[in-house]
Protein backbone atom coordinates (compact mmCIF):
# COMPACT_ATOMS: atom_id res chain seq x y z
CA UNK A 1 0.00 0.00 0.00
CA UNK A 2 1.22 3.85 -0.40
CA UNK A 3 2.42 5.42 2.93
CA UNK A 4 -1.04 7.19 3.47
CA UNK A 5 -3.65 4.44 1.66
CA UNK A 6 -7.11 5.15 2.51
CA UNK A 7 -9.19 1.88 2.96
CA UNK A 8 -13.17 2.13 2.71
CA UNK A 9 -14.71 -0.42 4.12
CA UNK A 10 -18.46 -1.10 3.41
CA UNK A 11 -20.27 -3.94 5.74
CA UNK A 12 -23.49 -3.88 7.85
CA UNK A 13 -21.56 -5.53 10.76
CA UNK A 14 -19.16 -2.96 12.82
CA UNK A 15 -17.60 -5.50 14.85
CA UNK A 16 -16.19 -6.91 11.34
CA UNK A 17 -15.16 -3.34 10.32
CA UNK A 18 -13.13 -2.36 13.88
CA UNK A 19 -11.84 -6.02 13.58
CA UNK A 20 -10.64 -5.28 10.11
CA UNK A 21 -9.72 -1.83 10.79
CA UNK A 22 -7.35 -2.75 14.08
CA UNK A 23 -5.55 -4.99 11.59
CA UNK A 24 -4.81 -2.64 8.71
CA UNK A 25 -3.33 -0.16 11.36
CA UNK A 26 -1.16 -3.06 12.98
CA UNK A 27 0.20 -3.84 8.47
CA UNK A 28 0.12 0.17 7.93
CA UNK A 29 -0.21 2.81 11.06
CA UNK A 30 -0.63 5.43 8.70
CA UNK A 31 -3.39 3.88 7.39
CA UNK A 32 -7.03 6.01 6.86
CA UNK A 33 -9.54 3.42 7.48
CA UNK A 34 -13.41 4.51 6.57
CA UNK A 35 -16.13 1.91 7.70
CA UNK A 36 -19.66 2.38 6.35
CA UNK A 37 -22.16 -0.11 7.63
CA UNK A 38 -24.54 0.82 4.59
CA UNK A 39 -24.13 0.31 1.31
CA UNK A 40 -26.23 3.40 -0.33
CA UNK A 41 -24.38 6.01 2.19
CA UNK A 42 -21.54 4.50 0.57
CA UNK A 43 -22.03 4.92 -2.72
CA UNK A 44 -23.00 8.36 -2.18
CA UNK A 45 -19.86 8.91 -0.70
CA UNK A 46 -17.98 8.08 -3.92
CA UNK A 47 -20.15 9.97 -5.93
CA UNK A 48 -19.59 12.44 -4.35
CA UNK A 49 -15.50 12.41 -4.12
CA UNK A 50 -15.48 11.11 -7.59
CA UNK A 51 -17.40 14.65 -8.44
CA UNK A 52 -14.48 16.40 -7.01
CA UNK A 53 -16.70 17.49 -3.72
CA UNK A 54 -14.71 15.75 -1.31
CA UNK A 55 -11.37 14.16 -0.31
CA UNK A 56 -9.68 12.10 -2.86
CA UNK A 57 -10.77 7.97 -3.71
CA UNK A 58 -9.93 5.81 -1.78
CA UNK A 59 -7.22 3.64 -2.61
CA UNK A 60 -9.23 0.30 -1.65
CA UNK A 61 -12.37 -0.74 -1.32
CA UNK A 62 -13.33 -3.78 1.01
CA UNK A 63 -16.80 -4.78 0.48
CA UNK A 64 -19.20 -7.69 2.34
CA UNK A 65 -21.36 -9.16 -0.10
CA UNK A 66 -24.70 -10.20 1.73
CA UNK A 67 -25.85 -6.94 3.35
CA UNK A 68 -29.10 -5.15 3.42
CA UNK A 69 -30.72 -2.43 0.96
CA UNK A 70 -27.18 -2.60 -1.43
CA UNK A 71 -25.43 -5.57 -1.73
CA UNK A 72 -21.90 -5.88 -2.05
CA UNK A 73 -22.96 -7.68 -5.66
CA UNK A 74 -24.51 -4.22 -6.68
CA UNK A 75 -21.95 -1.95 -5.76
CA UNK A 76 -19.53 -3.65 -7.64
CA UNK A 77 -22.07 -3.36 -10.79
CA UNK A 78 -22.09 0.27 -9.78
CA UNK A 79 -18.45 1.09 -9.45
CA UNK A 80 -17.89 -0.70 -12.82
CA UNK A 81 -20.36 1.06 -14.75
CA UNK A 82 -19.22 4.36 -13.32
CA UNK A 83 -16.47 6.41 -15.66
CA UNK A 84 -14.43 7.50 -12.68
CA UNK A 85 -15.68 4.96 -10.27
CA UNK A 86 -14.56 1.87 -12.66
CA UNK A 87 -11.08 0.99 -11.48
CA UNK A 88 -10.59 1.30 -8.06
CA UNK A 89 -9.66 -1.54 -6.78
CA UNK A 90 -12.40 -3.78 -4.67
CA UNK A 91 -12.01 -6.72 -2.42
CA UNK A 92 -14.66 -9.03 -1.33
CA UNK A 93 -14.91 -10.36 2.30
CA UNK A 94 -18.29 -12.68 2.71
CA UNK A 95 -19.41 -15.56 5.13
CA UNK A 96 -20.43 -16.57 1.62
CA UNK A 97 -19.41 -20.00 0.58
CA UNK A 98 -21.21 -20.05 -2.57
CA UNK A 99 -18.45 -20.85 -5.21
CA UNK A 100 -21.28 -18.96 -7.90
CA UNK A 101 -20.71 -15.46 -6.01
CA UNK A 102 -16.82 -15.63 -6.52
CA UNK A 103 -17.10 -16.69 -10.34
CA UNK A 104 -19.72 -14.04 -10.88
CA UNK A 105 -17.73 -11.05 -9.16
CA UNK A 106 -14.43 -12.09 -10.79
CA UNK A 107 -16.31 -11.66 -14.21
CA UNK A 108 -15.93 -8.23 -12.66
CA UNK A 109 -12.62 -7.62 -12.44
CA UNK A 110 -12.68 -7.32 -8.67
CA UNK A 111 -8.57 -7.60 -6.85
CA UNK A 112 -9.71 -10.82 -4.39
CA UNK A 113 -12.32 -12.97 -3.12
CA UNK A 114 -11.82 -13.69 0.22
CA UNK A 115 -14.17 -15.71 3.26
CA UNK A 116 -14.79 -13.44 6.48
CA UNK A 117 -12.13 -14.08 9.15
CA UNK A 118 -13.50 -14.56 12.80
CA UNK A 119 -10.53 -14.08 14.57
CA UNK A 120 -8.36 -11.20 15.10
CA UNK A 121 -4.98 -13.57 13.93
CA UNK A 122 -6.80 -14.01 11.04
CA UNK A 123 -7.88 -10.58 10.09
CA UNK A 124 -4.17 -9.57 10.42
CA UNK A 125 -3.00 -12.10 7.55
CA UNK A 126 -6.14 -11.12 5.35
CA UNK A 127 -4.97 -7.18 6.19
CA UNK A 128 -1.22 -8.84 4.99
CA UNK A 129 -2.60 -10.09 2.06
CA UNK A 130 -4.40 -6.87 0.87
CA UNK A 131 -1.62 -4.58 1.26
CA UNK A 132 0.85 -6.97 -1.13
CA UNK A 133 -2.32 -7.18 -3.36
CA UNK A 134 -2.14 -3.39 -3.42
CA UNK A 135 1.24 -3.38 -4.38
CA UNK A 136 0.48 -5.48 -6.96
CA UNK A 137 -2.08 -2.87 -8.72
CA UNK A 138 -0.39 0.44 -7.47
Amino acid sequence: MEINPTVLIIDDEIDDIHLLEMALRQINSTARVIGMTNGREALAYLEKTAEGHSETLPNLLVVDLYMPGVTGSEIVEYLRNHEILQRLPVIILTGSTDDQDAFRLKQKKILGYFAKPETLKQYLTIAEKFQQMMKQVA
